[in-house]
């Protein structure tokens, strides 16, 4: 069951409510403004038909404002490239799931063919393995 901001009483956030909440925010990419005499930094939006500001860092230090109004917009790009990666992982350990299942399950019917032999053989009087 999910809380009201999507995750799981865990606190492990759904992939889902993560992709959701990326393709609400406004499109990518997203540019910092500073300035190297202002402790305040801007993020702007950086398209052709965007250069709107989003957010304004300016309740910290100079550093820390300028730090986090860089991790805000480098994570507008970030985020969608991770969400897509723990797709893409999802699907392999899915594949490689289905490929281990369908092997045990050969070896299970090799398994039981083997068996049926030996006990055919072992009917039959011929040596034991």
């Amino acid at each position: 069951m999910d809380d009201t901001n999507g995750d799981k009483p865990s606190g492990e956030p759904s992939i889902e409510i993560i992709a959701a909440r990326c393709k609400a925010a406004t499109p990518g990419p997203w540019d910092v403004i500073e300035e190297a005499d202002v402790d305040a930094a801007w993020v702007n939006a950086a398209t052709q038909t965007d250069d709107r500001p989003i957010a304004l860092f300016d309740y910290r230090t100079g550093p820390e404002n300028k730090a986090n109004a860089a991790f805000m917009a480098q994570a507008r790009q970030d985020i969608p490239a991770l969400i897509e990666m723990v797709l893409g992982l999802r699907r392999r350990v899915a594949d490689l799931l289905d490929a281990n299942n369908r092997e045990i399950a050969a070896r299970i019917e090799a398994n039981a063919k083997l068996q049926e032999a030996l006990a055919k053989l072992d009917r039959l009087g011929g040596p034991k393995g």
